[in-house]
């Protein structure tokens, strides 16, 4: 009997031996199953912060790039004597490339996408992300008729160097900006670059005041611009389209500005997307203005500038 209970006094502490030991291993896996679920964890939120800069990065590298495209285009305009046709495609190959045709332009500088998310990735890896970014589409249109609008169609694929996370994301960034100070197409291109009208906003709703046409004066000497749905846009300005748009907007043709700069005026309507246009619709003198400022009535200017009771018939 005795040799029995020790038996089985044994066996128990056996038992209770290898419990233990079991329970031991099992908590040792589940700290490091806990510690990596913790790192995985650490490295997915610190991922998922890297991809909010990274985008927020794109989309100022999106402005600069536009802003640069713009620029260069207004001398290409110029150098080329004419407008263009495939707008959005020559504006999505400087965007993204920097280049026209496949050669490079200058004005870029190195401010192109591909060159701005190679940046980007450089400066990822050296956190242990690696990073491919790929821009799917590049279209640049109007949000407002003196505001543009990049819209960018992006894949984005991120990996951590230990492999603990991988992001997959596709993704629309956009960027804005305004037009305001880009030097308007259908001057540049129709008086060959001697005649260059910058696009401000004009600081005037009242044209003419108790019959005084003082602000149309200042309007025109300084070659402000106003929203016309009458009008083309100023996208469609740079592929020479007069047609009109709800993004449009328009100047005066201050006809001074052409003869100082040996270009013989015109005897028509001084609405630029008319003056400059192959369409002459009967156009009026205005009273009290300029022996040479016309407006005309089909596109509306003679009700828009308030010269009702100025039109000389």
């Amino acid at each position: 009997m005795a040799i029995g209970r020790k038996g089985f006094f044994f066996t128990a502490a056996a038992i209770v031996l290898v419990i233990v030991l079991v329970l031991y291993a099992t908590s040792g896996r589940t700290t490091r199953m806990r510690e990596k679920a913790l790192a995985i964890e650490q490295r997915v939120k610190t991922m998922d912060h890297i991809v909010t800069d990274i985008e927020k990065d794109i989309q100022r590298g999106g402005y600069i790039a536009s802003f640069r495209a713009l620029l260069a285009l207004q001398q290409y305009l110029v150098a080329r004597g004419g407008y263009i046709n495939n707008t959005q495609g020559i504006l999505q190959e400087l965007i993204v490339n920097g280049t026209i045709d496949g050669n490079y332009i200058s004005v870029m500088n190195g401010t192109e996408l591909n060159v701005w998310i190679q940046r980007i990735s450089h400066e990822a890896g050296k956190t242990g992300i690696q990073m491919n970014c790929t821009i799917e589409q590049a279209v640049l249109m109007h949000s407002d008729p003196w505001t543009l609008i990049l819209v960018l169609d992006t894949r984005l694929n991120l990996r951590d160097d230990s492999n603990l996370a991988y992001w997959t994301r596709h993704q629309q960034i956009n960027s804005t900006l305004s037009i305001i100070g880009f030097e308007d197409p259908l001057y540049s291109v129709n008086t060959l670059g001697r005649v260059i009208n910058t696009i401000e906003k004009s600081p005037f709703t009242e044209f003419v005041v108790n019959d005084d046409p003082a602000n149309l004066k200042s309007h025109v000497e300084r070659g402000y611009y106003i929203e016309s749905a009458s009008a083309p846009s100023f996208l469609m300005r740079i592929s020479g389209d007069f047609r009109n748009s709800s993004m449009g907007i328009e100047s005066i043709v201050n006809l001074l500005e052409l003869e100082a700069n040996d270009i013989a005026p015109m005897n028509k309507s001084c609405i630029d997307h008319v003056y400059f246009s192959s369409n002459n619709p009967p156009s009026f003198l205005i009273n009290r203005t300029y022996n040479w400022l016309r407006l005309d009535e089909q596109s509306g200017a003679i009700a828009r500038y308030q010269v009702e009771n100025l039109t000389i018939r």
